[in-house]
């Protein structure tokens, strides 16, 4: 939380200097996020995107962005496969993930 009104002014304007604690800093993430997408042609929306868009928004903080957890991967895949869009050859970390050709 910022303490105040005027001071997240200054954060979203970007002429707030140092930026004093984690709430600053995500504020600060939040701004290069939006600036992005309302500068930028960005379009379409993909995992690209979303991975860069996540990395402004931490690139202010000591915490990494921009990666997917091995956990979100993994739900991704599974979902994919479940909806037979894709298919494992081999198992674990080793697995090759081959996507089905699309049916038009």
């Amino acid at each position: 939380m910022v303490a105040d009104v005027s001071r997240a002014e200054r954060i979203i304007d970007g002429t707030a200097g140092v930026l004093r604690n984690r709430s600053e800093q995500e504020l600060a993430g939040y701004r290069l996020s939006l600036d992005y997408l309302f500068q930028e042609d960005w379009h379409p929306l993909n995992i690209g995107l979303l991975l860069h868009l996540h990395r402004l928004l931490w690139s202010e903080t000591a915490y990494p962005g921009g990666e997917l957890s091995d956990q979100t991967i993994r739900l991704v895949l599974e979902e994919l496969k479940a909806e037979q869009k894709v298919s494992p050859e081999g198992t674990g970390r080793g697995a090759v993930w081959r996507r089905f050709p699309d049916e038009n």
